[in-house]
């Protein structure tokens, strides 16, 4: 059983492993990715059910809110969440338990911010990161004028896009050095999904 605890699970990452965020987390953010590894090279699979269980601790995790767009680094640090799994435990999950997922924890966030003070709104993306083989989903105010990316983006209408690019990946145990060297994209963009969360439990909202 994974314990999802950002205060004691290390996640040891670099730059290099985020390769399309201006800033990498924290080694205090845990990554999903890193315990599903771990799981898979000490020959514990994951079952569904786990997978979905460990993912479903996000859905209650507290955001960072801030009305200071200088606090940016802050935001990605504590709100930023990257998913990864195995090749043999994705096979047994379904686009409609990620959009399930999603749903959740937008609704999850609209309480946040009705109980919160701060006059602000959030701006809620996830992007398939295929290199690292993670899911992943970030929050932000949404008066930031860009999202940080040094990558171009090719904005998606539906969450989706990128629940299907994730699940239909053939890299969730890396990309060889070959397809890597011979696969090099000049004119790469990266697909996001982009969404406003108004601080309004009436508000409509698409995931």
């Amino acid at each position: 059983m994974l314990i999802l605890d950002k205060s004691k699970v290390v996640a040891f990452l670099d730059t290099a492993d985020f390769p399309t965020e201006n800033k990498p987390l924290p080694k205090t953010q845990l990554i999903l990715y890193k315990t599903v590894v771990l799981h898979a090279k000490t020959k514990l699979q994951m079952t569904k059910d786990e997978f979905l269980e460990n993912i479903n601790e996000i859905i209650s995790d507290r955001i960072y809110l801030t009305d200071n767009l200088d606090e940016l680094k802050k935001e990605i640090e504590n709100n930023h969440w990257s998913i990864g799994i195995d090749s043999d435990t994705v096979k047994n999950v379904k686009k409609d338990d990620l959009r399930d997922f999603f749903r959740k924890i937008v609704n999850n966030r609209i309480v946040q911010l009705d109980q919160s003070e701060l006059n602000v709104d959030l701006t809620f993306y996830s992007w398939f990161d295929e290199q690292a083989g993670n899911l992943n989903l970030n929050l932000i105010n949404s008066r930031h004028e860009n999202l940080p990316f040094t990558a171009k983006l090719e904005f998606v209408d539906s969450i989706d896009t990128i629940i299907n690019s994730f699940l239909k990946s053939k890299y969730f145990d890396g990309i060889p050095w070959n397809e890597l060297e011979d696969n090099e994209e000049t004119d790469f963009k990266l697909k996001i999904y982009k969404e406003e969360i108004l601080k309004s439990t009436k508000a409509q909202h698409s995931v």
